[in-house]
């Protein structure tokens, strides 16, 4: 609306005369300044929310779709084309969350529409006519690109079939976001996702609950797979499978659920995929399934199961899928480290974190060793960013003989590794020159991990871990050459760089943290005040 600024004095006057009249005679500022309009409404309502919570129905809701649907408010209740708000919408987020305060979801318009100066319409009537309005609303959207839907216990039954038809009949929809309910015991009743197609992004968030997934999210997605051959972005977030009472324990859904309807002869070129919580059902003939799928991968997030299965490895391997980006936030596994070996051309961002999950020690050493010893030299120069987070102590965090592994990675612009809390005095130093040698580094991360033989009490005692590593890092004395390093250090939630202290002398000091000397003359000139 910066617009405005450059209007002429009395054309702003004419608008203020216009739009501050009594709410009998409105006359809409969209029909004061119409070349504005065509500048400003464009982007204001390139992206819009529409919220389905009962108590804001009436108050802003209801008006904000008879306004985008309109020409002119209190014109023909139908969308009239080009004219019509909603032909800019662009992105498109449907919620359900309660107004904070009913001041705060109050406007002129709701309580315009609400008052007996609007002939014909009542409460009652309005949310009666609520549904058809919205879908109507969503109807409009003509031109829509993207939409995020959070669904809740508010939302209608109805809802569930009607807005994914409604949404189909857009063919510029190519980004959806489904969000769940996370209160709910099971998943409600068939989302009908299948009417979906033609996407490009798909994401379907972790808040749904295990019973009743299959049928109302994982069997439909499959279908929406099947019919966009276009798809580059997938992220699934499968609820963990929970026990049934007096029984085993559910079986976990299958990556090859994901794939079942799609045809192993017209594969999907998915670049970006995100999994949490799936695994792989060895009773079937999964390799055929998913493999021929995989082949375009540049992007790979896993958690939970599948990570820490050398058959996925497998499959990825078989599908030499080289990867540009990799984030493994699950148990590092020998298959893992065999296909890193294999492929690993394009791989520029690595983050391991989670490592140490699954296995005994002995094992995971054994594997620490391959990979700083085998696997990372191969593709060291070309990474641009390496995290190396375990779950607690061992070969995994950074120690002296790591040092010339990382010094060949030249071209890291982060860094993130853990430190033994027993070796913190002796690595910080050669750490810190390491950080400073390299290049293009432009953060360095620290972190700190429990003892595997003592994880419980890790937890309770993560802030004196940062504390400890916090206060090596103040002690050390950068050197001379150092004194202007971009280099920003993490610990926790502080952040540290090179600074010269009151005697002049170079120290790693944290900006954020208060001056106490300043504090206390404030405080002394505040009580010399009083």
């Amino acid at each position: 609306m910066t617009g405005l600024i450059d209007l002429p004095t009395e054309t702003l006057h004419a608008i203020i005369a216009e739009v501050g009249l009594e709410y009998q005679h409105l006359t809409i500022f969209r029909s004061v300044c119409k070349r504005l309009n065509a500048i400003t409404e464009p982007s204001l309502f390139s992206e819009v929310t529409i919220n389905t919570h009962p108590n804001t129905l009436l108050m802003t809701t209801i008006p904000f779709c008879k306004a985008l649907c309109n020409p002119e408010f209190g014109g023909s209740q139908r969308a009239t084309g080009p004219n019509c708000l909603a032909v800019h919408v662009k992105k498109l987020k449907i919620t359900s969350r309660p107004a904070e305060t009913y001041s705060r979801s109050r406007s002129p318009l709701s309580d315009y529409l609400q008052s007996s100066s609007l002939p014909g319409f009542d409460r009652e009537s309005l949310l009666n006519a609520w549904p058809e309005q919205f879908i109507q609303t969503l109807a409009s959207f003509v031109n829509v690109v993207s939409v995020h839907w959070t669904i809740s216990e508010h939302t209608l039954k109805r809802m569930f079939a009607e807005i994914p038809e409604t949404l189909t009949k857009h063919a510029t929809l190519s980004k959806f976001r489904l969000e769940g309910p996370y209160w709910a015991p099971y998943c409600p009743e068939p989302i009908c996702l299948h009417h979906l197609k033609n996407l490009q992004t798909l994401v379907i968030n972790e808040r749904f609950p295990y019973d009743g997934f299959y049928a109302s999210i994982l069997q439909p997605l499959s279908t929406v797979l099947k019919n966009s051959p276009d798809l580059e972005e997938i992220e699934l977030d499968s609820p963990s499978p929970t026990t049934v009472r007096r029984g085993p324990p559910n079986e976990p859904y299958s990556l090859a659920d994901l794939f079942a309807n799609v045809s192993p002869t017209v594969s999907l070129k998915i670049r970006k995929l995100k999994l949490k919580g799936l695994s792989l059902a060895s009773h079937m003939n999964h390799e055929a399934i998913i493999i021929p799928h995989l082949k375009s991968l540049t992007y790979l997030t896993v958690d939970d199961g599948l990570g820490m299965k050398d058959d996925f490895w497998r499959i990825l391997w078989k599908a030499k899928a080289d990867l540009e980006e990799l984030e493994v936030k699950s148990g590092v596994v020998e298959g893992l480290l065999k296909y890193l070996g294999e492929f690993h051309s394009g791989l520029r961002i690595l983050h391991l974190r989670g490592i140490t999950k699954g296995s005994d020690s002995a094992q995971l050493d054994h594997l620490a060793d391959i990979f700083y010893g085998s696997i990372l030299p191969r593709f060291a120069r070309k990474l641009r960013k390496l995290v190396i987070v375990p779950s607690h102590e061992g070969k995994w965090c950074f120690e002296l003989h790591t040092l010339d592994v990382f010094s060949k990675c030249t071209n890291l612009q982060h860094l993130e590794v853990c430190l033994r809390l027993g070796s913190v005095y002796d690595v910080m130093m050669p750490l810190l020159n390491l950080a400073h040698a390299l290049p293009n580094l432009s953060t360095l991360s620290l972190r700190s991990v429990g003892s595997p033989l003592n994880q419980q009490s890790w937890r309770w005692s993560r802030s004196d871990n940062f504390s400890t590593i916090e206060s090596v890092l103040r002690d050390a004395i950068p050197a001379e050459e150092h004194a202007n390093s971009p280099l920003q250090i993490s610990v926790g939630h502080s952040m540290f760089s090179i600074g010269r202290g009151e005697d002049g002398s170079l120290k790693y000091c944290n900006p954020r943290q208060p001056n106490l000397n300043l504090l206390r003359g404030y405080a002394l000139e505040m009580s010399r005040n009083q």
